[in-house]
């Protein structure tokens, strides 16, 4: 897959346009000079330190080196919440700098030599005692640090203030007796609706207790990363009570985005605030979402690929490859801090050929080809045009262009 950067400043149609393309001559004195003026004008950056500026090739270095991520040699141990140490319990620790396979030896503790971070985990239930859950979803591994621990928790479903029962599904089975009051624990990041089915309970969330509207009792719940929300169900009738306890997802979260019936989409958002829509890809070719507004940004993530587009901002458009029946979550975000702001925009989805171009509508393009592959653009008359990948070319009208080391054509 190669990537094609598109810095447009050029004229008509990319990639099989009939007009002619007098600024594209990589031999001109003309070009030669438009080079020059582009590589001054670029914002330059060096992100992977190779003295090179990543947008236009020119020698740069911005002086920010890459840090070296400390390896640390610790000793994981593996306990009960009551201390007894578990044996042979697998988990996988993962982020962005590596992936560690761990299991607990011996009196419960492993030796792991971990780059320095924070890990997601994810455990094996099946090496976990029945009944049990993890306390924690992540590891935290410090240089200098020696021991990190991990507790297994005996998860008592007659959750009490000292011992709250954790909830690890989207549905939990509840029974309370006649006048009992149960505490749980959710440890998820995302916002949730807390909903259960039942006239005679109530929720307290944050010292607040909530009753049933028409038979259902929904709190919305705002977890802070890294910690644990605490709430409780309580039993005000005379009879015990079987019911079930739901964690619903906000219809405009990422976890339960709007889905798009049309093509265009006027909304009106809170300041700073993000709302998730999905849009289903109608064919092979190119999504392109385009906004009129000057206070949002817009991000694309294809659920099909997990392909995750850069962020535009203001009224500009962003783009993404995709197939027949993708489904994409489009995030739009207010960018205005104190007041609403309503946003409009577009999606619709082009093949990339000359019947039907994909229009350009800001400045950069960052799309994947496959080998062979070709799209064809429709831009702006007056402009010009940069390649930033040698294996690309460019046709205009009779005459294709080849970049040399990134130059400009």
């Amino acid at each position: 897959m190669k990537k094609l950067l598109a810095c447009l400043l050029a004229s008509a149609l990319l990639l099989g346009s009939a007009v002619a393309l007098s600024a594209c001559n990589s031999n001109s004195d003309d070009a030669a000079q438009s080079t020059e003026q582009t590589t001054a004008a670029c914002a330059h950056k060096d992100a992977d330190d190779n003295g090179k500026c990543d947008l236009c090739a020119a020698d740069f270095e911005d002086g920010a080196e890459t840090k070296e991520i400390p390896v640390v040699d610790c000793t994981v141990t593996v306990t009960l919440d009551n201390g007894t140490p578990l044996s042979g319990v697998s988990f996988v620790a993962k982020n962005e700098n590596g992936e560690y396979t761990l299991k607990s030896g011996e009196n419960g503790a492993l030796q792991a030599t971990l780059k320095a971070g924070v890990y997601a985990l994810t455990f094996d239930y099946e090496t976990i005692p029945s009944g049990c859950v993890p306390e924690a979803s992540t590891l935290e591994v410090v240089e200098g640090q020696g021991t990190i621990a991990l507790v297994i928790r005996d998860n008592n479903p007659n959750g009490t203030p000292e011992k709250p029962y954790f909830i690890t599904e989207d549905q939990t089975a509840v029974s309370i007796e006649a006048g009992a009051e149960l505490h749980y624990i959710y440890r998820g990041a995302a916002m949730r609706y807390l909903q259960i089915e039942n006239a005679d309970l109530s929720i307290t969330y944050k010292g607040t207790a909530y009753d049933a509207v028409d038979g259902i009792v929904s709190v919305l719940i705002t977890p802070q990363v890294g910690e644990l929300t605490t709430f409780s169900v309580k039993n005000k009738s005379n009879a015990k009570v079987d019911t079930t306890l739901a964690l619903v997802a906000p219809e405009g979260s990422m976890d339960n985005p709007i889905e798009m019936k049309e093509n265009t989409v006027n909304a009106s958002l809170k300041a700073e605030e993000v709302v998730y829509y999905s849009f289903t890809a109608n064919k092979n070719g190119v999504l392109v979402v385009s906004s009129q507004s000057e206070l949002n940004n817009i991000s694309l993530i294809n659920t099909a690929t997990n392909a995750v587009s850069a962020l535009t901002e203001g009224s500009a458009g962003e783009y993404m490859m995709v197939a027949e029946g993708d489904v994409v979550k489009i995030a739009v975000a207010s960018t205005d801090s104190k007041k609403a702001a309503k946003i409009d925009f577009t999606v619709q989805c082009y093949l990339g050929t000359a019947e039907e171009p994909v229009p350009v509508i800001k400045e950069k393009i960052d799309l994947s080809l496959s080998a062979s592959a070709s799209i064809t653009f429709a831009a702006e008359a007056g402009k010009t045009l940069k390649l930033s990948d040698t294996t690309v070319s460019l046709t205009f009208g009779e005459k294709t262009y080849i970049p040399t080391d990134t130059t400009m054509i």
